[in-house]
């Protein structure tokens, strides 16, 4: 029992940590990164809000894509 304990939980942990959706490429990042300024401005996001709404919009949107997150946005 101990051990099926333990196999499951490294199970759980693998799989938490293998993500097998694709990376985004740099072209579909700008992309969405301007699509979501556009999104900021119409909501009028203040400036010190902004880095952390566009990284969250940009990871929504690449959510509903199938790509993995990105843990900062591109230059």
């Amino acid at each position: 029992m101990k051990n099926a304990l333990a196999v499951l939980a490294l199970l759980l942990t693998m799989s938490c940590i293998a993500d097998d959706r694709p990376i985004a490429g740099d072209d579909l990042l700008q992309e969405l990164k301007e699509y979501c300024q556009d999104i900021a401005h119409e909501d009028e996001v203040s400036e010190e809000d902004m880095e952390d709404f566009l990284l969250a919009c940009v990871n929504e949107q690449l959510e509903l894509e199938g790509y993995q997150p990105i843990k900062r946005l591109p230059e």
